[in-house]
């Protein structure tokens, strides 16, 4: 099946596979062109096949391995990490 012409915002963002507010950055940024139909802001399917294209390719470089996350998952247990802060009582408040 061959691609249609122009895609609406929605239907860019499921193509390209990235959020909407991403696709209104790049718009207003000039990185991406749109175009618009009455209200409709339509981008053609060249220009957004053209925007992903030119993203950066990843390499892997020598001696390492996957790529990792950004430190945030806590999977070894210290039970720290996921400690809630306290709730201090509001003092003056009548109880």
């Amino acid at each position: 099946m061959q691609n249609p012409l122009a895609h609406t915002i929605a239907e860019a963002c499921e193509r390209a596979r990235i959020g909407r507010t991403a696709m209104y950055e790049l718009i207003n940024t000039g990185q991406l062109s749109a175009r618009k139909r009455g209200r409709r802001t339509l981008i053609l399917d060249v220009d957004l096949v053209r925007y992903v294209q030119s993203l950066p390719l990843i390499t892997k470089q020598s001696g390492t391995g996957p790529p990792t996350g950004s430190g945030t998952d806590h999977k070894d247990g210290d039970a720290t990490a996921r400690e809630k802060p306290s709730r201090r009582a509001h003092r003056g408040s009548a109880s």
